[in-house]
């Protein structure tokens, strides 16, 4: 029993590494400009941390950084931001305020909560779960729609008309060499089966017909 349960619990865990890996990258933009971050935005405790300087600086604060004590500190106007790593208690202008998640180091950046940073600084936030995206006074991207090219349209040909008593300039016969007019009786009248039709002289002629000597005089 306990080794089914430990199996079960290494499966679950495999699936949700999976899927963090293969989830897409969040990304931040800000007035509508995505801001390229050195490191990937986390998700601690529903709070999406991001690198503190592209936020701050996204958003006209200045940033200072204290290496002894790991504190942030954000300026803008008569705004005053620290924030330390590993510390949910923040101030504002010597305020303290409680934070959801602390700030954190991810491959030696600095990550603060983007919410907080930005709402503090006077900005609007909202998440778009569709594209992945944290939103800083800005509207949901557009995802570009490849617009499929249109199939070419098919050729048709248009066949000749046909060559018949209605159309037909002359007639002849398949067992002779002569064409004539469509009043032609002089030798009576040629057998439906090798009556042929002539859009023109030339056409009679182009396919090796003559007149007819008694038609043509």
């Amino acid at each position: 029993m306990k080794n089914s349960i430990r199996f079960l619990l290494v499966v679950l865990l495999i699936l949700v590494m999976s899927s963090t890996v293969n989830a897409e990258p969040i990304k931040v933009f800000v007035h509508n400009s995505q801001l390229n971050l050195p490191v990937d935005p986390v998700i601690i405790d529903g709070r999406t941390l991001v690198p503190l300087r592209a936020i701050f600086e996204a958003l006209g604060a200045t940033v200072e950084w204290d290496q002894a004590t790991k504190t942030v500190t954000g300026i803008q106007g008569d705004k005053l931001i620290k924030l330390q790593v590993d510390n949910k208690i923040a101030q504002i202008n010597g305020q303290e305020v409680t934070l959801d998640a602390a700030a954190t180091i991810v491959n030696g950046s600095t990550l603060v909560p983007v919410r907080f940073i930005a709402e503090t600084l006077g900005a609007n936030v909202n998440w778009d779960n569709n594209s992945r995206s944290v939103l800083v006074n800005s509207d949901i991207p557009k995802v570009p729609v490849a617009t499929p090219t249109p199939a070419p349209a098919p050729i048709i040909s248009t066949p000749a008309p046909a060559v018949g008593p209605s159309s037909g300039m002359f007639k002849g016969s398949v067992k002779s060499d002569k064409y004539h007019y469509p009043t032609y009786t002089h030798n009576g009248q040629i057998a439906d089966h090798n009556l042929i039709w002539f859009e023109s002289r030339e056409d009679a002629e182009s396919k090796g017909y003559k007149p007819c000597g008694i038609c043509f005089r």
